[in-house]
């Protein structure tokens, strides 16, 4: 499980840089042209391109040598890991180019350039997602991948972008107001995308041949304390709290909730990393010979 850290690192921070991205392009096209907003866009998109040079490093530092970080990137042709480095290469560099040309030119050629890095940055998500679909361990190979990679993405990007917002639109209250109704918007779908697909999954893996009751088992025994502290984070850091801040975001002689949106980002970040942590350390291969 030491050695899964790297990957844990990489897929948390590349969603988070995705759908930070991704949120922020959807609150500058609900709210429109305004200077502020403008500057957090172009901030966010530099902190987005941070997250996601820091990810890929880590994915680097897992492949190991050159060598092998050369044969990933080449093999793009039949390899869902070649893809996914590819697509976040450029995910990366477009989104830093786009808070360049923010500094540099104008707001309207920046969001062009950041719609564009997000395709590629959900793109990148798919092929992440389908790295451990393909393989032979029953617990990945399963659209519950698919559903939390992009729950992760939508859920840390929209508490980030409303980190974001707090911090940096102080003297902005109404904008920032409409902008944090669209990121706990996006909280609420992410929640939805994960619990939904959540019995499915369950009922799949005790189905399942003896590999896949063996994760099961493993998730409802070793782990069973962890996984329960992951969901209670989400729920409450997620659903309860969203549905606290929203209706605070529609009473006008409310303040704005700065203390428990900070709130609301810490607790799922770290159900997040917990339940990343599961993810790779519940998963029960299917063995020849057994």
């Amino acid at each position: 499980m030491q050695n899964e850290w790297p990957l844990i690192i990489f897929t948390l921070l590349i969603q988070g840089s995705v759908g930070v991205s991704l949120v922020l392009l959807l609150i500058y096209k609900k709210i429109g042209k305004n200077k502020g907003i403008e500057k957090i866009i172009g901030q966010g998109f530099i902190y987005a391109g941070l997250l996601g040079v820091l990810g890929l490093a880590a994915s680097f530092v897992h492949l190991g040598s050159p060598g092998n970080a050369m044969n990933a990137i080449l093999r793009l042709g039949s390899s869902w890991m070649s893809r996914e480095i590819i697509f976040t290469s450029i995910f990366i560099g477009l989104i830093i180019l786009a808070s360049l040309v923010y500094w540099k030119n104008t707001i309207k050629n920046s969001v062009i350039l950041g719609w564009v890095a997000v395709v590629f940055g959900l793109l990148a998500i798919y092929a992440m997602a389908k790295v451990y679909m393909v393989t032979i361990i029953p617990a990945w190979n399963h659209i519950n991948t698919l559903f939390a990679f992009y729950g992760t993405t939508f859920l840390l990007g929209a508490l980030l972008a409303a980190s974001l917002l707090v911090v940096q639109g102080k003297d902005m209250q109404e904008l920032v107001r409409d902008g944090l109704k669209i990121a706990f918007g996006t909280v609420i779908l992410a929640l939805a995308l994960q619990i939904v697909i959540l019995p499915l999954y369950l009922t799949t893996l005790a189905a399942g041949d003896v590999f896949a009751q063996t994760t099961g088992q493993i998730l409802s025994t070793t782990y069973s304390t962890l996984l329960v502290i992951r969901w209670l984070l989400v729920l409450v850091g997620g659903a309860v709290l969203a549905a606290l801040i929203w209706v605070k975001l529609n009473t006008k002689e409310a303040g704005i909730p700065q203390n428990i949106i900070y709130s609301s980002f810490i607790m799922v970040f770290v159900a997040e990393v917990i339940g990343r942590y599961l993810f790779y350390a519940s998963a029960v291969p299917i063995t020849l010979g057994f």
